[in-house]
């Protein structure tokens, strides 16, 4: 349990800023051999549903500002889910052979549907409403948006289709268990990247993003003074354009 010390929390703010300007290799920067295909969720090349395209609270925190939402009441999924499920095909063709990493920014973290994947016509794996995401924002209340790595697969060079399946399931708690459960899966982008990929909201690997004021915010060092007086205390103000360290939940493997 962390105690609530002033002096502590500006000890601790000081080194996430210094932390931040020491480190070499930004958090928005990727190696510059690594090859991805991105895929914008909103875009499937075949789907048996009609899903919402839209943005959602704060667009400007999707992909192109839109993403896939295909939601269904309870009541309603026995007479609108296709039979076997809602199918979304999406086509893409990879660059190179290579172990790609398979990503989908997906929303409504522990209340989303299950839903499988699969590329070419390969085994269906499960993803689960309780599998954690990383790089989480809030699009609205009660409305979140998060990376989620899917898995891993060797791929050849070409042509491939990446599926989405989302069926039908039933309640597993409270007072509904055992009735049928609505239908929410939401898709803003799909990545494959060869090598490791570090989320960074709804920019692609290697992007330019930053603004004017990201750049000054670089160039803002605060030094703590040595401490003096009675107390043997240092003080510096924060003010103006600073940053801190990210601390990734899955990078860098040991605690920050």
């Amino acid at each position: 349990m962390i105690k609530k010390n002033p002096n502590r929390i500006l000890l601790l703010v000081l080194a996430l800023a210094a932390a931040a300007v020491a480190w070499s290799l930004p958090a928005h920067a990727e190696p510059a051999a690594a090859e991805f295909v991105w895929i914008e969720g909103e875009t499937p090349t075949a789907m048996n549903v009609k899903p919402e395209i839209s943005g959602s609270g704060k667009p400007q925190f999707l992909s192109g500002e839109k993403w896939l939402h295909l939601s269904i009441d309870a009541e309603k999924v026995d007479k609108e889910l296709p039979e076997g499920g809602a199918l979304l095909s999406y086509a893409f063709t990879v660059p190179k052979e290579a172990k790609y990493e398979i990503w989908d920014r997906i929303g409504f973290e522990f209340v989303r549907s299950p839903f499988e994947w699969r590329i070419d016509k390969g085994d269906w794996k499960n993803v689960t409403p309780q599998e954690l995401t990383t790089d989480l924002m809030a699009l609205a209340e009660w409305t979140e948006v998060a990376w989620l790595k899917l898995g891993e697969q060797t791929l050849p060079a070409g042509p491939h289709t990446l599926e989405i399946r989302v069926g039908k399931t039933t309640q597993t708690e409270g007072n509904d268990k055992g009735k049928t459960a609505r239908i929410l899966y939401t898709s803003d982008a799909l990545l494959l990247y060869a090598g490791t990929f570090r989320p960074n909201g709804p920019h692609k690997p290697g992007a330019s993003y930053r603004d004017a004021k990201d750049e000054a915010a670089t160039k803002q060092v605060f030094r703590l003074p040595e401490p003096g007086g009675a107390a043997q205390r240092s003080a510096v103000k924060l003010s103006g354009l600073w940053e801190v360290a990210r601390n990734d939940e899955q990078a860098p493997p040991a605690d920050v």
